[in-house]
């Protein structure tokens, strides 16, 4: 099996990184750790430094306001053939990314995006209210039909902690600081957009913690979340040329893109 790096970005976590650490390190697969502890001003780089050689540690004075920074600075820092995400709030089942190593190795795959079940404070779990995207190996003569949809009409592969990805995919690869959401969909557009083969499945090997702090963007604006769709929207506009979908009901679609996904921030923040 290659090699793995996963990718934390810390930031004030003192309540959930050692729960996320210790899912990782009880993996079993040798993973390459590296935290990103983003200018954290409670207990965090105390807990850190408890896991001494275990981790990869790098600091940053001040917080940057971004978690692009953060992840940027582990992207620079990790050195694993295989390179994955984990929130600091967020933890892996037993077993997970052995199983997603030896799905890498059978395929070959340079992308293995897989599933995650929601948890919630008092314990419930909940899957995703649909499996949106087709489980399988997809070759990049299909990514028209099964992969770049996805970034026009929906989000099931924006998220960055759902996927593993070959390192020389990512290497001149790194998340834009101008974005305050959306920036895991801005990376993850550019990497699918290098990749040749992604293998997609449905098992979950990734808890989703569902906290109130973890809705994504709640504490930014309407304006700015349109903003951050509305730039996205812009690179996909200039990647449907490359992707071979650059048709008007394409472009049409990517142009609504943005007030279909803010309307549905509006309905979620109203439940």
């Amino acid at each position: 099996m290659r090699s793995l790096s996963v990718i934390v970005a810390a930031y004030n976590a003192e309540r959930y990184i050692d729960r996320c650490l210790r899912s990782i390190l009880s993996q079993g697969v040798g993973a390459e750790v590296v935290v990103v502890d983003d200018g954290s001003t409670d207990r965090t780089p105390t807990l850190l430094a408890a896991y001494g050689g275990q981790i990869r540690v790098v600091t940053r004075a001040r917080n940057g306001g971004s978690v692009s920074l953060a992840r940027n600075l582990g992207l620079d820092t990790a050195r694993g053939e295989l390179i994955t995400f984990c929130d600091a709030d967020d933890w892996y089942p037993e077993g997970a990314l052995r199983s997603i190593l030896e799905l890498q190795r059978e395929t070959e795959a340079d992308i293995v995006r897989f599933s995650y079940v929601r948890v919630f404070p008092d314990g419930r779990e909940k899957l995703p209210q649909s499996r949106s995207f087709q489980a399988g190996l997809v070759e990049k003569e299909d990514f028209p039909r099964l992969i770049y949809p996805h970034f026009i009409c929906g989000f099931a592969l924006n998220s960055v902690w759902g996927a593993v990805i070959k390192r020389e995919i990512v290497e001149d690869i790194r998340f834009p600081v101008r974005f305050k959401t959306a920036e895991d969909a801005a990376f993850s557009l550019q990497v699918y957009t290098k990749a040749g083969r992604v293998l997609l499945c449905p098992q979950a090997f990734y808890c989703y913690y569902q906290h109130r702090d973890s809705l994504t963007g709640r504490g930014l604006a309407l304006w700015q979340k349109y903003r951050c769709n509305f730039l996205l929207t812009g690179e996909i506009l200039r990647l449907l040329p490359r992707w071979g979908m650059d048709t008007p009901l394409w472009r049409l679609r990517a142009a609504l893109r943005p007030l279909r996904l803010t309307g549905n921030k509006i309905r979620r923040m109203r439940r």
